[in-house]
């Protein structure tokens, strides 16, 4: 019924999901794939084993876990849950930029990164100082993130969503506090994976295998918005994109997302809670930085 009248209606709110799992009636499955064909983008499809799992390693019960629904746009959740989803946004790219820019950004000119006028003799050393950066983001948003935590428990109170929520009014504690069933630690979202996966293949392959620019040469290429580099443009569209299912730019999609889920996992919340993340979203900012630049190479493949 929620999906024919989604279908009738065509409204963009309130926003529609449907969990997927292998014993889904095919009646059902083909009301999905109606409403899909309709073009509107809904309803958003979510894998319920995976759900399940999700939550069954954030410490859930089984019976709870299986009676997840989707908060927000991707995250698996429960009425006894107290998360805080998109406590930060991290710029991946904006990473990248500042491993290859001594920390600068280019839209501002300010140092926003860590400071480091290294030079690079080999793709390890270009991906160290990536790994370096981004490390720097993560610390800066843990600070940031706990801080606030601090601030809603002292000035904002949520005593209405405490009641919605199971286990704060047994505990006698605000959400706030701590006081559902479920504590789960904030959640980062991580952006612009697929942007460095491709900025990270154009340099391995263009700079350090075939050598036919230099790392200052597609640096100058970048800040000219490739005027004047037209062929090395042709050049750097022709190196794999992530999403093709081609394992040399994947292979560094998975390191980049590793390395971010292993620094993010070392950090706990004010409550003594692990970090989380996900990839939900994707940069598509304007002018011309390191990412916005790269984002005209990289934009053939997915995202």
């Amino acid at each position: 019924m929620c999906m024919e009248a989604t279908k009738r209606v065509k409204t963009h709110q309130p926003g529609l999901s449907v969990k997927i799992h292998p014993n889904c009636p095919d009646e059902f499955i083909m009301a999905v794939a109606d409403l899909v064909s309709e073009g509107m983008g809904y309803p958003a499809i979510h894998n319920d084993i995976a759900g399940y799992e999700m939550l069954i390693q954030a410490g859930y019960a089984p019976e709870d876990a299986r009676d997840w629904s989707s908060l927000g746009c991707v995250v698996p959740n429960f009425r006894k849950t107290a998360q805080w989803t998109s406590a930060a946004d991290i710029n991946l790219p904006s990473a990248l930029e500042y491993a290859l820019n001594d920390g600068k950004s280019r839209l501002t000119g300010q140092v926003m990164g860590i400071e480091d006028k290294s030079s690079f003799d080999d793709f390890d050393q270009v991906k160290a100082a990536y790994f370096k950066q981004t490390k720097n983001l993560i610390k800066h948003a843990v600070i940031g993130t706990v801080v606030a935590q601090k601030l809603h428990m002292e000035m904002i109170p949520r005593p209405f969503l405490s009641t919605c929520v199971d286990g704060c009014m047994e505990k006698g504690l605000d959400i706030s506090r701590g006081g559902s069933v479920y504590n789960i630690g904030p959640g980062f979202s991580a952006i612009g994976l697929s942007v460095v996966a491709n900025s990270l293949a154009v340099i391995k392959k263009l700079v350090f295998e075939d050598k036919i620019v230099s790392l200052e040469e597609l640096n100058d290429a970048l800040n000219k918005d490739w005027k004047g580099y037209e062929d090395l443009r042709l050049k750097a569209l022709a190196v794999p994109k992530y999403g093709n299912d081609d394992d040399y730019v994947d292979s560094l999609a998975l390191e980049v997302s590793d390395e971010f889920y292993i620094e993010t996992r070392k950090h706990k919340d004010y409550f003594g809670l692990t970090f989380n993340y996900g990839y939900v979203k994707l940069y598509t900012g304007r002018k011309s930085s390191w990412c916005n630049t790269m984002w005209k190479v990289c934009k053939t493949g997915f995202g």
